[in-house]
């Protein structure tokens, strides 16, 4: 006799859906750190508007650079937070090709000029040699397959996924170039955000997604009006 499904299953399924990829992208960020830069060498043009105030040095204090980095954190998530709110509005105005647009230039970003810099680097450490010509292509390809699978074709779930985790080991990579101090604070401003933004009645996440989810109920209810119609 076939055993009933528990609400202990979904969640234990749904719990190992989060932490494989996690996990999955925090290895591979390790692998690339262990290779690219094993002296945790920072770099202040990398991530320039995570420490577009304060530059870390390490002669400073212990309370300039906690100062320091809380400034950083600060404009860092006014801008993003900013841009979230800016999206929402193109949302609610309904300028959807604009959002596909900036969805798209971002993703072209990751896939082909910050994925290629991964690549050119890994190259010259394990000393192969690929011309330019076929590396653009390769570059190109890749990207184009990721920008429509993520965005506008249907593709095999695990295409997708893998295109997501990807984009998460390189954010997670570039972070690892911003000093010390800052990214341990922005990482608690990061959380503390994400929280506000989800949970507050006006925060712009959970405004977007309401804004979503009423212009589904009501796509639904006009699909539904029709078919009675009928």
């Amino acid at each position: 006799m076939a055993r009933t499904r528990s609400v202990l299953d979904d969640l234990g399924e749904e719990i190992t859906g989060i932490v494989a990829p996690v996990s999955i992208c925090m290895a591979l960020v390790v692998v690339l750190v262990k290779a690219l830069n094993p002296e945790g060498a920072t770099d202040s043009n990398t991530v320039y508007i995570a420490q577009i105030a304060y530059h870390e040095k390490d002669s400073d204090s212990a309370g300039q650079k906690l100062g320091g980095a809380l400034l950083n954190a600060v404009i860092f998530m006014a801008v993003i937070a900013g841009m979230t709110f800016v999206l929402f509005l193109l949302f609610k105005w309904g300028c959807y090709r604009v959002i596909y647009a900036y969805m798209g230039f971002a993703m072209l970003n990751i896939f082909f000029f910050l994925t290629g810099a991964l690549v050119i680097q890994l190259l010259r450490l394990i000393g192969l040699h690929v011309d330019l010509v076929s590396l653009t292509l390769l570059l190109f390809n890749f990207s184009v397959v990721g920008i429509l699978s993520l965005f506008f074709m249907p593709v095999p779930l695990f295409l997708k996924q893998c295109y997501t985790v990807w984009v998460g080991i390189c954010v997670a990579y570039i972070f690892t170039h911003i000093p010390e101090w800052t990214s341990w604070v922005l990482l608690v401003i990061m959380a503390l955000y994400d929280l506000a933004a989800v949970l507050m009645p006006g925060g712009p996440l959970k405004c977007t997604a309401t804004a979503c989810w009423r212009r589904f109920w009501l796509s639904w209810q006009w699909s539904a009006n029709r078919s009675c119609q009928h």
